[in-house]
């Protein structure tokens, strides 16, 4: 085995470390800053992606700051989605807040399609 042969595989077990001991995590963190299961499972992808092809040995701190930038467009992490996501929150406790009474039956649809009347 030549020296560079060597190198790579030893670069192809510690990239396949790297993901095993830190994909869980990183879905996780992209789940809580998208929303959404699917998308945070493909920017995890395209984390390790961006690690595989990097030049140098990525970090747990570099798969985490590179999954925040893979994100940053996709929602929770915007000002945009963080405002929306506050004022919704506001809502909600306003409404539970109010005697049943008073609060008027309503029909939501939320983004997989699924209807509730409440």
């Amino acid at each position: 085995m030549s020296f560079v042969g060597g190198a790579e595989c030893a670069r192809n077990v510690a990239l396949s470390r790297l993901l095993e001991e830190h994909r869980a995590p990183v879905v996780r963190f992209l789940y809580r800053l998208v929303g959404d299961q699917g998308l945070a499972e493909e920017l995890t992808q395209q984390v390790f992606v961006r690690a595989y092809g990097s030049l140098q040995a990525p970090s747990a701190t570099w798969l985490f700051r590179t999954a925040m930038q893979l994100a940053r467009p996709h929602g929770r992490c915007t000002a945009e989605g963080r405002e929306a996501n506050s004022l919704v929150m506001l809502l909600r406790r306003a409404l539970a807040a109010l005697p049943l009474s008073l609060v008027p039956p309503c029909c939501c649809t939320n983004t997989k399609g699924s209807t509730t009347t409440r």
